[in-house]
């Protein structure tokens, strides 16, 4: 019976990770999709990197200024897990789509991973899509990707445990 329940719940954490994932890809090179997500877009020189992730030195703010010259891009998911879809190098210019990290809000991540990653030559089409936002005002519900979370994780896990010991 225990392991019945185990096997269910953890069948449908694995259902739930795996239908965020499709609705991550299905849209993630969408630029209105991207520029609609993020919390900021930024023109920024690549000017460090730790083992957090890297040092971006602000040089325009193209959506929701930030309070300083410098933010951090961290490298690490929302789970606390490496990264590496995402591949900077040092000196490198580039246009991000950021949003505010899970785990620390003075960090972010990009936007659709790779995706949100863009050579300064498309600055035109992203100011284009980030006046169409402006002008359709187009509210998101939320900037998370549709998923359980690691909260929700952690009291699935708790309550199949729980479970397993009552009927123990």
């Amino acid at each position: 019976m225990k392991r019945t329940l185990l096997l269910i719940v953890l069948v449908l954490i694995l259902i739930s990770i795996d239908t965020a994932s499709a609705l991550v890809t299905k849209e993630a090179d969408n630029l209105q999709y991207q520029v609609n997500h993020s919390d900021t877009i930024i023109v920024g020189k690549v000017v460090d990197r730790d083992i957090i992730g890297f040092t971006i030195e602000i040089e325009e703010c193209l959506k929701n200024p930030q309070p300083t010259e410098n933010i951090t891009v961290t490298s690490f998911n929302g789970f606390g897990v490496p990264q590496d879809d995402v591949h900077f190098n040092m000196n490198e210019t580039v246009i991000l789509m950021l949003r505010k990290d899970t785990l620390d809000e003075s960090m972010f991540r990009v936007v659709s991973e790779s995706y949100g990653k863009h050579p300064v030559s498309n600055k035109d089409e992203i100011v284009k899509a980030i006046e169409f936002e402006k002008e359709t005002n187009e509210e998101m519900a939320s900037n998370e990707i549709p998923f359980i979370g690691l909260a929700g994780m952690s009291i699935a896990v708790s309550s199949a445990f729980l479970l397993l010991r009552k009927y123990d």
